[in-house]
């Protein structure tokens, strides 16, 4: 090899070992922290144990109870998602890669529920009292041949 094709190999060796070494601590730097308070939105009161979680993902927390919550993810995740019984499920938009403040109104998922009309019947315990004092005779130990 002459002393230039020399040169050329061990700058773009220097180069290479650079970004390969450098890159791993660029990706560390994508963590995505998002920190905030989920509440009630009429009342604004906090809602205590939420459950907060990146949508897609299996990682999530439960806020405390005062309603905060705080959650980290190096993940390349885009939504995060809100969810408490009674209420909507709320799904707010992510910037990757930074610290967020994220509050967290949440309203009730009102539904109506169909009527239910219950008619008193006869007990069933009653049908099968007859039916044991009906066959009482039948079913004496005295009259079974294979009792013992």
């Amino acid at each position: 090899m002459t002393e230039i094709a020399k040169n050329i190999f061990a700058k773009a060796t220097i180069i290479f070992l650079s970004l390969y070494i450098l890159f791993p601590v660029c990706s560390f730097g994508q963590t995505t922290h998002i920190s905030g308070k989920v509440s009630d939105s009429l009342p604004n009161e906090p809602i205590s144990f939420a459950n907060v979680f990146f949508k897609g993902t299996t990682q999530g927390v439960r806020a405390d109870m005062d309603g905060n919550y705080k959650i980290a993810t190096e993940k390349a995740v885009d939504t995060l998602s809100v969810t408490f019984l009674g209420y909507k499920t709320v799904n707010m938009k992510l910037k990757r890669g930074q610290t967020q403040v994220i509050n967290i109104s949440m309203h009730l998922d009102q539904f109506e529920l169909n009527a239910v009309e219950i008619k008193a019947g006869e007990n069933p315990a009653d049908i099968l009292m007859r039916k044991v004092v009906e066959h009482r005779d039948k079913n004496d130990r005295e009259n079974i041949k294979a009792y013992e």
